[in-house]
């Protein structure tokens, strides 16, 4: 099973630092996480519901999610929507 954390330079966060943000990325990675920018997250969305294959798990370690997977407000066409509602899990973190 293919594990993704989120991270992404170039992209603001709200609740979480940049810094914290690394900190879950290398954490992660060395778990054997794969880490995608905004674009490689959206392409990897893309090929998994390409795939019928949306069985694995993202980690957002900053708490926006990136414009790349979203089409428009609260559109059933996101990429991110209809990667959950195809089975994929995503964990969020932030604040409450």
């Amino acid at each position: 099973m293919t594990k993704i954390v989120y991270y992404d330079e170039y992209y603001a966060s709200s609740w979480i630092s940049k810094e914290w943000s690394k900190k879950i990325v290398e954490y992660l990675t060395q778990k054997g996480f794969i880490k995608k920018n905004a674009m490689e997250l959206r392409d990897w969305l893309k090929n998994r519901l390409h795939k019928k294959d949306c069985h694995e798990s993202v980690v957002f370690s900053q708490d926006m999610v990136p414009e790349t997977i979203l089409s428009g407000l609260n559109s059933q066409n996101d990429l991110v929507r209809r990667y959950l509602d195809d089975g994929g899990r995503i964990v969020w973190i932030g604040d409450h």
